[in-house]
């Protein structure tokens, strides 16, 4: 979006108004765009953008799909926990989406790969600490998402951050019988 003052601003949530300039989710066109003034090519007058532009998407992009991930805690939709989580995949609902911290026990992270089978998607995006805070304390190591809306929406959410980061977009896809697997440390 372009702020009425001309600086060029982003639209997590898709709903600011004004006149706007579509570009894909992914930091190196983004940087390519900022390059070639393709943002004031859009909007067709002077535009702004702020230098701290990328790292500024990146933290909007994390920080929402922590609040989605904070949501489904509050919507009941999260299952925390090893226990918890191992306790889940032996019901029939089972999980939509296994979040590990990033910096979780490589012991941990081996034994939940082993029972996860019919998961679709793992994803190791957060830190521990990021977790943490987005349901609201304790050490939360590992998070499961039950099939639903709020696995949907984090799907969707952490898409657009890992497709940023690096342009991977098999998230939330299923590839087969083997669960999608995604590593990538927000800061």
């Amino acid at each position: 979006m372009l702020s009425p003052d001309g600086i060029v601003t982003p639209d997590y949530s898709e709903c600011l108004p004004g006149r706007g300039a579509w570009v894909c989710a992914d930091q190196t066109v983004l940087a390519s765009a900022i390059e070639s003034r393709a943002f004031s090519k859009s909007f067709q007058s002077d535009a702004t953008v702020p230098s701290d532009l990328l790292d500024s998407v990146d933290c909007g992009l994390t920080s929402a799909a922590l609040s989605a991930l904070g949501l489904a805690r509050k919507a009941g939709d999260l299952v925390l926990g090893f226990d918890g989580i191992i306790r889940q995949l032996k019901r029939k609902t089972g999980l939509a989406i296994l979040v590990m911290a990033s910096d979780a026990s490589a012991n941990g992270r081996r034994q939940l790969y082993k029972v996860s089978k019919n998961v679709l998607t793992i994803a190791e995006i957060f830190t521990l600490d990021q977790m943490s805070r987005a349901v609201g304390g304790g050490n939360v190591v590992y998070a499961g998402l039950l099939p639903g809306h709020s696995a949907s929406r984090f799907s969707k959410l952490s898409y657009r951050l890992i497709n940023y980061r690096s342009g991977n977009a098999a998230f939330g896809q299923n590839a087969g019988s083997r669960p999608q697997h995604h590593t990538d440390v927000c800061q």
